[in-house]
């Protein structure tokens, strides 16, 4: 396999990797006391980081170097939300696989836009 498909793919896999992984959180409400509505509700709760990973996948996916740059912002973003309470272990386990998605975007990106310049002169 080349660099460059394993550039390619690499962030793909591992962003939906993450989302499935942080998909498994949401499934806690299920043991809740909760409603019928109050559940729904709650797993849509849960699952918004899941969907936020999603739609810039999707982004990413077609925009590299725009989609890179939102992964390593949302894996500062979790650093901010998720280690406001002191515990950075856990917010370094979330946060460092979407900031190694957005570097292999970046990287990938950036491959891709010099290979499509240099093609063309």
């Amino acid at each position: 396999m080349s660099i460059r498909k394993l550039l390619y793919w690499s962030p793909r896999l591992l962003a939906v990797l993450y989302a499935l992984f942080i998909s498994l959180f949401a499934l806690d409400v299920f043991s809740e006391s909760y409603s019928i509505t109050e559940t729904i509700v709650a797993y849509f709760m849960h699952m918004l980081p899941t969907l936020a990973v999603v739609i810039m996948l999707v982004i990413a996916w077609r925009w590299e170097l725009i989609g890179g740059l939102m992964f390593v912002l949302l894996a500062g973003a979790f650093m901010l939300f998720f280690g406001r309470g002191g515990d950075l272990d856990s917010s370094l386990i979330l946060a460092a696989p979407l900031f190694l998605a957005g570097i292999l975007f970046l990287t990938s990106g950036y491959m891709s836009s010099n290979a499509a310049g240099e093609s063309h002169d």
